[in-house]
Parts: structure tokens; C-alpha cells; sequence
């Protein structure tokens, strides 16, 4: 039999375990919804970014920049900190040509920074990925 004693720590240390469970679900919670946002958030711009590289390689960037894609790329650029200054305003100059213009495809380097961020985006995927 148990004493009154050993019986008031058992229950304490059931209190304790369901407050630490508690928090570790409240934890886990956060973290869920953390990755969740990301990944809201960045399957569309890898999306975009993918029907950039390959509308420019084609030498369509004039058409493309009328899609929804355009679009989303843009804000994505305007919005991301992961992008150098001097890649967003070279990519955004290209995103603001009128529909007349055309990009040289034989420089390369519009798709050469986009493949760039393409491949940060996926190791940065890849990694939160690994991590949830």
C-alpha cells in the first residue's frame, strides 16, 4: 500500500507530465503551422520562377509576362529577402517590359539568376522539409 506521502508525489508528478506534454504539443503546434505558411508560400513562387526559366529559354517572355505567374513572381521578388538587390532589379526591369519587347535570350542572364534562385528555393524546401 501506498502512503499518503508517495500517493501526493505520484500525483504531482502526473500533473507535471501532462503540463510538459502540454507545452511540447503547444510547441509542435507552432512549429506545424510555421512550416505550413512556408510552404503555402512557396510552392507558387518555385512555380512561378519554373514557368519563368522556361517561357525565357523559349524566347516567349514577352507572353509570359501577362500571366498569373508574371505576377506572382513580381510580388515574390518584391517581397523576398533572399534575393540580391541587384538580381531583383535586373529580374524586375525584365518583369516590367511592355509586351513589344524582347528579351535576348543568347545572354543568359535572366534565366542564369533565375535558375539561381530556383535552386535556393529547392535546397531551402528540401531543408524544411528534412526538418518537419
Amino acid at each position: 500500500l501506498k502512503t499518503e506521502e508517495e500517493l501526493k508525489s505520484d500525483q504531482d508528478e502526473r500533473v507535471a507530465a501532462e503540463t510538459a506534454m502540454a507545452e511540447a504539443t503547444a510547441v509542435r503546434e507552432k512549429e506545424k503551422a510555421v512550416y505550413d505558411q512556408f510552404m503555402a508560400e512557396s510552392s507558387p513562387n518555385l512555380a512561378a520562377v519554373g514557368k519563368a526559366i522556361a517561357a525565357v529559354e523559349k524566347g516567349m517572355g514577352g507572353g509570359f509576362l501577362q500571366t498569373r505567374a508574371a505576377s506572382v513572381l513580381r510580388n515574390f521578388l518584391s517581397s523576398s529577402k533572399d534575393v540580391m538587390d541587384t538580381d531583383r532589379q535586373e529580374l524586375l526591369a525584365f518583369l516590367s517590359a511592355k509586351e513589344g519587347d524582347e528579351y535576348a535570350p543568347q545572354s543568359g542572364e535572366i534565366t542564369g539568376i533565375l535558375n539561381t534562385i530556383k535552386d535556393e528555393m529547392l535546397a531551402e524546401a528540401q531543408e524544411t522539409m528534412a526538418t518537419e
